[in-house]
């Protein structure tokens, strides 16, 4: 194999790992859209699927890096769970929506750095000492698996084993419903804003040292 027909091949190997998760996802959503017909296909459902998914996709950015980095994050989804009851209370309780965003925000970045640092080691650091300084690096699985379970009791206490209802409608709760006219008709701002961050987490990992 020389000249054209190689590069061609060397093209279709690189660019083959790149496009099979889109070939799967087509595959996948022809099968059921032969199967179930317009109540798959409508556009209704369609945004419904893209507003359940960008709930997933958004916690999956996060998740890339800790990939990327060869480690592993089992507690992403008891987070979440944790994350929107912290905000659901402190708005229930008469905060502003904002104000309140961000305080779940930070209550979840406080834990992924409790994370970092119980997998790291750093954590540990003066129980390590008493060892002779090795440092107690812990397993990604291990580490995360336990929040899992943690975080995942966490939500329900607070939550009281239910959902946490909220009155009125805080333009929070706007950014996850679809809207019947305006510039959201299509898709609800979220599904939006998951893009959005899709776009700048790809420009990090292309274009910086980080």
């Amino acid at each position: 194999m020389t000249g054209e027909p190689r590069a061609a091949h060397a093209l279709w190997r690189r660019t083959l790992p790149r496009l099979g998760p889109l070939l799967g996802l087509a595959i996948t959503w022809s099968l059921f859209a032969i199967a179930l017909g317009s109540k798959f296909w409508g556009w209704e459902n369609q945004r419904l699927m893209l507003l359940q998914t960008s709930i997933v996709a958004t916690a999956a950015i996060g998740a890339t890096f800790v990939v990327i980095a060869g480690a592993i994050d089992l507690s992403v989804g008891s987070a979440i769970a944790l994350g929107t009851v912290v905000i659901a209370l402190l708005l229930g309780a008469g905060l502003p929506v904002a104000f309140a965003a961000l305080l779940g925000i930070a209550a979840l970045a406080t834990i992924g750095a409790l994370i970092g640092l119980l997998v790291t080691g750093h954590l540990l650091a003066p129980l390590a000492k008493l060892r002779g300084g090795t440092r107690l690096e812990l397993s990604p699985f291990i580490v995360t698996l336990a929040m899992w379970g943690a975080l995942r009791g966490a939500a329900k206490g607070l939550g009281d084993n239910g959902p946490v209802y909220l009155e009125g409608k805080p333009w929070l709760l706007e950014l996850m419903r679809n809207a019947a006219s305006g510039p959201f008709a299509g898709a609800a701002p979220g599904v939006w804003l998951t893009l959005v961050l899709a776009a700048c987490a790809a420009f990090v990992l292309r274009a910086t040292r980080f």
